[in-house]
Parts: structure tokens; sequence; C-alpha cells
């Protein structure tokens, strides 16, 4: 049972999947209606609680990155740097391999240029990604993950 003694851990989880399963559709779409946007910050919200409830350190960072690309994709930044110093505290403290690490700088990195591109952490947030991205070790993580990085604004390879 839940903390809250409502759901077990596997209808917990399965809402989570299923919840993810929708943001990453809202998330894929070029344009999003002012419905889609609101649906699309609610739906990551809601994925982040569930998964906060009994997924592992893993679920719950990768629904941090999710709350990043939401609140970017709607035009709210500050959300965005939040859940993205959210993502780097969870690999911390479940000490997380690089990939997930790298991503969250990442993170960082994106929002920042959407924030102020001349701001010196931006600098520093690339070079972490791109140090941490080097370590990840399989192949087409890593070069997704190069992939992504190379959209972030003042990234230079």
């Amino acid at each position: 049972m839940s903390k809250d003694g409502m759901f077990a851990a596997d209808e917990y989880r399965t809402i989570a999947r299923n919840i993810t399963d929708l943001v990453w559709s809202l998330l894929d779409k070029t344009e999003l209606t002012p419905e889609e946007m609101d649906r699309l910050i609610h739906a990551s919200y809601a994925a982040r609680f569930h998964w906060g409830e009994f997924g592992e350190a893993l679920n719950i960072a990768r629904a941090e990155w999710h709350l990043v690309r939401a609140n970017l994709k709607v035009g709210r930044p500050i959300p965005a740097f939040y859940h993205s110093q959210k993502i780097l505290e969870v690999c911390q403290e479940a000490e997380l391999g690089p990939l997930m690490v790298a991503y969250g700088y990442e993170s960082a990195a994106r929002t920042i240029a959407e924030i102020d591109k001349n701001d010196d952490a931006l600098d520093e947030y690339l070079r972490l990604a791109k140090s941490f991205g080097k370590k990840i070790e399989d192949e087409k993580e890593r070069m997704a993950f190069f992939a992504d990085l190379s959209t972030v604004p003042g990234y230079n390879s």
C-alpha cells in the first residue's frame, strides 16, 4: 500500500507509466494548443508524483527531466531550472550513472540558455554535460545524448 493507503505499488507504477506516455506524446508535438500546454504541465507533475510514491530513483530523475522539458515547451524556464536541479540532487543521492547526470546538466544548460544566454553558468553546465556525456558507456546512448546536447543554444562541440 502507498503512504496514504490508497493504492498498491504496482497501481502507482502503472498509472505513472500511462501518464508518462501521455507526456511523451505531448512533448513530441511541434505545436501545442493552450489546452494541450495545460495538459502537458498537469500530466508531467502527476507522473512525477506517482513515480515518487513507488518509483526507483531513475524513474524520479526521468520524471524531473520531463518536468524540465514540459516547462520549457510552454515557456516556463524558471520552474524548468528548479527541476533540472532536482535531477542532479536525485542523481547524487542515488549515485545514478553518467547518462542521467549528463542529462541533468544538459537540462540545466538548456534552461539557463532560455533565461540568459550570456550567463557564465551556461558554459559551466555545458562543460559538465559534455564531461559526463563522454563517460556514457553505451555508444547509442552517448550518441543520442550528444545529439540532444547539440540542440542547446550556446553549445559548441
